[in-house]
């Protein structure tokens, strides 16, 4: 009898449990559109997982992010004329982020809300010198920060994933780094484009 049991249970193939049906990974590509004024390419990428739990999901999040400050000049006045200084800033950052998605929608797509917190690792660096002349200066500052970010979303449904797209706004609370970096921030909004992966 337990022979028999056995082996009806190994003939049986294995199914998912239910809540691997909901689950998803998502990749996302867009724009920072940070608080200062800036030039440059300000790259915004995200890569996610998310659990639903009916009209709530858990989701957590990695990404990397760009922004740039290139070409500020200024003129200075020495014994021997006028020099032109110029100075470039850049800003990478990773965050780490982890919070609850609220869903809505029919057959055709689905509306969310994502409210995440976490932390992220920034890598500040700025470069001053005088134009066609020698570097002056090359300051490096690395550090971890809070950061916080709240996204609205629409998901378009495909026959193998979504089409996702949305936009938001991220807050960082910078811990004070030295003087001549605490201009550039990834503080701001962003405009997304990506696609989910649901299995």
């Amino acid at each position: 009898m337990i022979t028999i049991l056995t082996l009806a249970l190994l003939a049986t193939p294995p199914t998912p449990p239910p809540s691997l049906a909901s689950m998803a990974v998502e990749t996302r590509l867009g724009f920072l559109l940070p608080k200062q004024v800036h030039d440059g390419a300000n790259l915004h990428l995200a890569f996610g997982w998310r659990w639903w739990l009916g009209w709530l999901a858990l989701t957590a999040e990695a990404g990397l992010e760009r922004s740039t400050l290139t070409g500020l000049s200024a003129q200075a006045l020495t014994p021997y004329g006028a020099v032109h200084l110029r100075a470039d800033a850049q800003l990478w950052s990773a965050p780490l982020l982890a919070g609850l998605a609220l869903s809505w929608g029919h057959e055709g797509g689905e509306g969310h809300l994502d409210l995440l917190g976490g932390w992220a690792w920034s890598y500040r660096r700025l470069t001053t010198e005088v134009v066609n002349g020698d570097l002056l200066s090359d300051e490096a500052h690395a550090s971890w920060s809070p950061l916080v970010r709240a996204r609205l979303g629409w998901s378009v449904r495909w026959s193998r994933g979504a089409l996702l797209l949305g936009g938001g706004w991220q807050h960082v609370f910078d811990d004070a780094p030295e003087v001549g970096l605490m201009a550039l921030s990834t503080r701001g909004a962003f405009l997304e484009v990506g696609w989910r992966a649901r299995f």
